[in-house]
Order: structure tokens, then C-alpha cells, then sequence
């Protein structure tokens, strides 16, 4: 399994929105289960919202506990 997180800006001023992207790939000749993604807020960033996608069963990003 393979996560890549990328973000739009490569430097933000505070009050800038900032917009993270995960995915992952699954490199394995198998397919990938049960698979949790944690992914924490750096200090001083608040969480506004996300896109509500979803994709193949997923979960949206949970700000208090940063899975999704």
C-alpha cells in the first residue's frame, strides 16, 4: 500500500485556506482490506471542511480523531 498526500500551496500565511489531497494505491498483488488512514492536523491549522467524497466505501476525514 502506497499514501501520498500532497497540499496546493507550498507556503501559506495564516488565515490562508490550504487544501490537503491523500490517496492511496494499492501496490500488491492482492487486494487491499480493512485499511485506516490517520492523518493529523499540523499545529496551528483548523480543519474547515472537505469535499465529502467518498470513494469505494471510504470515510470522509473525522477532524477530532484525523481517520477518515
Amino acid at each position: 500500500m502506497e499514501l501520498n498526500k500532497t497540499i496546493d500551496k507550498s507556503a501559506a500565511k495564516r488565515g490562508d485556506t490550504v487544501i490537503y489531497t491523500l490517496s492511496a494505491t494499492n501496490k500488491g498483488p492482492n487486494n487491499a482490506t480493512n485499511i485506516a488512514v490517520t492523518d493529523n492536523l499540523p499545529a496551528g491549522v483548523s480543519y474547515v471542511n472537505d469535499n465529502g467524497l467518498a470513494v469505494y466505501g471510504s470515510q470522509v476525514y473525522n477532524h477530532t480523531t484525523g481517520s477518515g
